[in-house]
């Protein structure tokens, strides 16, 4: 708390004026898979034919869609070494 007061923020704001517009973009993004799952969630409760099966494959056929659309919407690229 002294050391903002005293005048030695500045470097602290300038890291926390990178880092949170960052991590509101990934949590918007982990929203949105959650909700992804959220719903198919739902439909396996709600649809008659799906509320037969077992709560582990519930989870897993929530999870595996979601996190397939997140890949595809968002993917990661691959770094490459260079050869020496």
């Amino acid at each position: 708390f002294a050391f903002c007061i005293l005048g030695g923020g500045k470097r602290l704001t300038q890291i926390t004026g990178v880092l949170v517009p960052i991590m509101g973009v990934i949590y918007i993004l982990v929203a949105v898979v959650v909700i992804i799952a959220v719903v198919l969630s739902c439909l396996f409760k709600w649809v008659p034919v799906l509320n037969s099966l077992s709560s582990g494959w519930v989870i897993i056929l929530c999870a595996i869609p979601a996190a397939a659309f997140a890949a595809l919407r968002w993917p990661v690229e691959e770094e490459t070494e260079e050869a020496s």
